[in-house]
Parts: C-alpha cells; sequence; structure tokens
C-alpha cells in the first residue's frame, strides 16, 4: 500500500475538518449561542479562489452560516493599497479595515448584532497578536 497523494490528504483532511466544523456548531447551538465561520483571505487566493469557493460551499452545504471575506479583499483589491503585506500574506491595515467592514455588516445582517467596525479591527487585532501572526 503506497503513500497517499496530497490530493488524498487534503482530501481526508478536509472531510475531517468539515465534521469537526459542523459538530462545534452543534455543540454551540445546543448551548444557545450564535455560531458562523469567518473564511480569511491569503494574497495567493486572489489569482486561484478555488479553495476558497469550495470552503464555502462545502460550509453552505451543512448549512453553517458564513462570511467570505476573500470576496469583499477582491472587490477593494483594485484600491491603491494593498490588501496583504508583499513579504507574507497577512492582511495590511487596509485589509484589517476591508475585513473588518464585512464581519460589521454580515453580524448586523445574520444576527441582528451592531458591531461597529472598530470593535470587529479590535478583535482582529487581538486574534492576530494571540495567534503570533504579524499585525502591521
Amino acid at each position: 500500500m503506497g503513500e497517499l497523494s496530497f490530493d488524498e490528504h487534503y482530501a481526508a483532511a478536509s472531510v475531517l475538518t468539515f465534521a469537526l466544523v459542523n459538530h462545534l456548531r452543534n455543540e454551540v447551538q445546543t448551548n444557545g449561542a450564535h455560531f458562523a465561520v469567518a473564511i480569511a483571505s491569503a494574497d495567493s487566493q486572489l489569482v486561484d479562489d478555488h479553495d476558497n469557493r469550495t470552503v464555502v460551499q462545502n460550509l453552505t452545504n451543512l448549512g453553517i452560516l458564513n462570511v467570505d471575506l476573500l470576496s469583499a479583499i477582491i472587490d477593494a483589491h483594485s484600491s491603491l493599497e494593498p490588501m496583504h503585506f508583499a513579504c507574507d500574506e497577512h492582511w495590511t491595515a487596509a485589509g484589517h479595515e476591508v475585513v473588518a467592514r464585512q464581519i460589521s455588516e454580515f453580524l448586523s445582517r445574520e444576527f441582528d448584532l451592531e458591531v461597529q467596525v472598530e470593535q470587529c479591527k479590535e478583535l482582529l487585532r487581538l486574534f492576530c497578536r494571540n495567534s503570533q501572526f504579524l499585525l502591521y
């Protein structure tokens, strides 16, 4: 029996990931809370967003609310400011602004929550700092 190809590993990992996300959603909703997934973007996806579309479709098929941040980044990509750093795929301040606005609008539309863009930006900063991501 040979080793699995990258595609076979990716497919197996995807099945496990979506099963875990589905289980997490069920646990969260059992406790009366809202659940949604924000799908982060990478600079390389501006050229090929196939993986992103697949994630969105799989989450949608499972009935899991999701906000596609890549679409907002692509829409804003034509601005004069870069959305990602040239040295890696993390968001610039302009990218954080676009993502925070998208999340704020999503929370308002889907959960009737009024979360200000600045609050979303602060949550993104905390997440990135705690995940040891490069911020600005």
